[in-house]
């Protein structure tokens, strides 16, 4: 952590940004926003050189610790990150950013965040004012490099541009992805490609993960060229500088259809590679440093160059950095032109959709993919008609995949050498890839089995805001737990809780917990984990994660990954113990009072687990939005075999097939073929209610069949 000793008062530790004409940028943004729905611009950009050696204060801690300390305040900016354009420590250093009164700190990063480029973005932290603390232990390889060489000053508040939007008049067509979880799964894989891109400290847009026909796992992110070159301003010989500029969030979505809580924020990762980019068709295509982590969940999306594909067509984006909407239409579109002789772009390149049924498009929308009625890619936005609204939600257009293919013998301003690196000339379409389906994390959640995910409140205690039912209260509960089952044996990750606005972070205190199962009850403490509300970077070498403290004072999703690796079987429970703290108030969502009849909530009371539905005089039947993302363990022949009547497995051995049976029509299924000492030989999707499967010729012996639908694990011994 930063160190407590101060070495320096007042204003002399801090360096002052120049002053900037904010209404000439906001006049420029305008201007820009008249062509192209651009990358949404939220801060001024310095231009630096703040190093140890030039700038800051100095001291010596008594283990002999060297410490640089520099402070930086741009005055009336609503948050401030920067970019080491030098970036490179020794083994044993630590790097912390924090504002003034370490409400918010980032870090530690150390050597593990080293990297080829050299460069170190940070995220945004809320205020005028940041201070950056290096410390050095005394014998070290080499002492650190570092160069301060952008300061931006955000002009624009990052948090009134995310949720909860839903009352904003440019923001009320434009419905979240669980929005149409509830109606149906046709969007679930396609949506969870889509992030959320910090480009240069400076722009948001919107990007996607792509697949390639090698189905490698090689992690292509497709976005539109203007979001980094800064509106063609930048030259190409800066595109890997800018690609290591990105910070990607994953999963940055509402768990309400109305969008009235914020999503969560804690799944990025910093930095990326330029593969390829052409200015002339706005396309650009990065990859990742890594493959994103399994809880994250991610998806590589198909594409189609081949054609405009079918009906109806759906376009994925973070509208001015807000959380994920979805834009639908069954109009065909339409290859034409779009402002080709303002920024020399080729003719006939855009895919133009003339009208959405469902929600428009804004400045940070830009980059986001267009997806045809078989949820593969055929483009990516690069602007529109700015009279566009939710009034009246027109001509917006998508740069045609098909068009950026060959565009250039050059591979860096083409896409086909990197989607189709096979070479092959007839393959013009590719689907999807899971790069974990084999054995994929699943969010399980009571709230969205059981009831409406919008059937949720803050439930009080004697109609008093500040006394809550699930939370701090008047009555000294301080425990709570949620119950879940498994068909098997799983690793948990992490968990999602959905909490109400805390006003207050000064020394509060909230433990996660995970409990296995004794006689139905909460039992003994597998793990226990303090809850620090924090955003988390992956390194751009190593997925080592970095932190900041994480702003609470809205109503937000938070995910807190667990720092060790834990597993349950069959039951368990996942809770929270608070210590109250005198102005802290802390509570989980719950389904509302008369929602669902068979209770999942727990709380301590008089030192005893009791079900909320037996709380004296209070109590009812609810479920604790608290969502853990599970990993089953695929079983060994030491291991127990569960199956369940839902799920009818039968073996035809002379006719090699497998005839499965669902109780109903599967919303997210999947198969495998595992050998007894558990290697995954051949999975697949089961999209129908009863299948036949032809197996492929094995060795003869026990196999297992494992069948995984909606998060439920269903497995069958088979002799082959």
């Amino acid at each position: 952590m930063p160190l407590s000793t101060t070495k320096s008062t007042g204003e002399s530790l801090y360096v002052e940004m120049p002053y900037f004409d904010l209404k000439e940028q906001l006049h420029q943004d305008s201007l820009e926003a008249q062509d192209l729905k651009s990358g949404f611009r939220f801060a001024y950009k310095f231009i630096t050189d703040y190093t140890p050696e030039n700038s800051g204060i100095h001291f010596t801690t008594a283990d002999g610790t060297r410490v640089w300390r520099l402070g930086i305040h741009s005055a009336n900016a609503y948050s401030i990150n920067l970019l080491f354009s030098k970036y490179e420590l020794p083994e044993g250093a630590s790097l912390f950013l924090y504002n003034a009164d370490q409400t918010q700190i980032i870090g530690s990063f150390n050597h593990l965040n080293n990297s080829e480029q050299g460069i170190l973005p940070i995220r945004p932290i809320d205020g005028d004012r940041v201070i950056v603390e290096y410390q050095e232990p005394e014998n070290v390889a080499f002492h650190g490099q570092l160069q301060i060489g952008e300061v931006n000053h955000g002009y624009r508040d990052l948090r009134s541009y995310n949720e909860p939007q839903a009352n904003a008049s440019y923001f009320f067509c434009m419905n979240p992805v669980s929005y149409y979880q509830k109606q149906t799964s046709l969007y679930n894989n396609i949506a969870r490609s889509v992030v959320l891109m910090i480009i240069n400290g400076n722009t948001l847009c919107t990007g996607s993960l792509v697949n390639n026909t090698l189905n490698d796992k090689k992690p292509y992110v497709l976005t539109a060229s203007h979001c980094l070159n800064d509106n063609f301003i930048v030259d190409y010989s800066d595109y890997e500088y800018m690609a290591g500029s990105i910070v990607f969030f994953f999963n940055y979505e509402t768990p309400t259809s109305s969008a009235d809580i914020r999503g969560t924020e804690e799944m990025s990762m910093a930095s990326s590679h330029y593969r390829a980019a052409n200015s002339v068709t706005d396309m650009a295509l990065l990859e990742l440093t890594e493959i994103p982590p399994i809880y994250y969940r991610p998806y590589y999306s198909g594409w189609n160059v081949k054609d405009v594909g079918e009906p109806p067509y759906t376009g994925i984006h973070h509208p001015r950095g807000s959380v994920k909407r979805i834009n639908i239409t069954d109009t065909v579109p339409i290859l034409k032109d779009f402002f080709v002789d303002y920024y020399g772009f080729k003719g006939k390149n855009f895919w133009n959709v003339t009208r959405w049924l469902s929600g428009t498009t804004k400045g940070g929308s830009s980059g986001s993919p267009l997806f045809d009625g078989n949820n593969r890619i055929i483009g990516a936005l690069t602007g529109g008609d700015p009279t566009s609204s939710c009034n009246n939600p027109i001509n917006d257009y998508y740069y045609a995949l098909s068009q950026s293919w060959t565009v250039s013998d050059n591979i860096n301003k083409q896409l086909k050498h990197w989607l189709n690196p096979e070479g092959s000339n007839d393959k013009l379409t590719c689907d999807g890839l899971d790069p974990y389906e084999s054995n994929p994390c699943y969010r399980l959640s009571n709230i969205r089995e059981n009831s409406d995910i919008d059937s949720t409140e803050a439930a009080l205690i004697n109609n008093n805001a500040n006394d809550y039912l699930f939370g701090t209260n008047s009555v000294g509960i301080t425990e709570y737990a949620e119950h879940y089952k498994l068909n098997g044996k799983a690793r948990i990750y992490g968990t999602y809780i959905v909490c109400p606005a805390i006003t207050s972070l000064t020394g509060f205190k909230v433990e996660i917990k995970v409990y296995n199962s004794i006689n139905g009850k909460p039992g003994n403490i597998l793990l226990a984990e303090t809850f620090n509300p924090t955003i988390q970077y992956y390194s751009t070498s190593d997925s080592i994660l970095t932190t900041m403290n994480k702003e609470l004072k809205i109503n937000a999703e938070s995910f807190v990954p667990f720092s060790s690796k834990i597993y349950a079987s069959g039951e368990f429970f996942v809770g929270y113990n608070i210590t109250p703290v005198q102005y802290a108030k802390f509570t989980v969502f719950s389904l509302k009072k008369g929602m669902i009849s068979q209770n999942t909530a727990w709380m301590k009371y008089n030192n005893n687990w009791i079900e909320a539905s037996n709380y004296p005089s209070q109590g009812f039947a609810t479920s604790l939005y608290v969502d853990p993302v599970i990993q089953y363990i695929t079983p060994t022949e030491n291991e127990s075999i569960s199956a369940s009547s839902d799920v009818q497995i039968t073996f035809d051995a002379d006719a090699r097939t497998l005839h499965i049976s669902l109780s109903e029509i599967p919303k997210e299924c999947h198969a495998s073929l595992i050998s007894i000492d558990g290697k995954v030989l051949k999975n697949w999707k089961i999209d129908e209610q009863k299948t036949i499967h032809q197996l492929e010729p094995v060795q003869p012996g026990v196999y297992i069949i494992q069948i995984i639908d909606n998060g439920k694990q269903f497995v069958r011994k088979i002799l082959l």
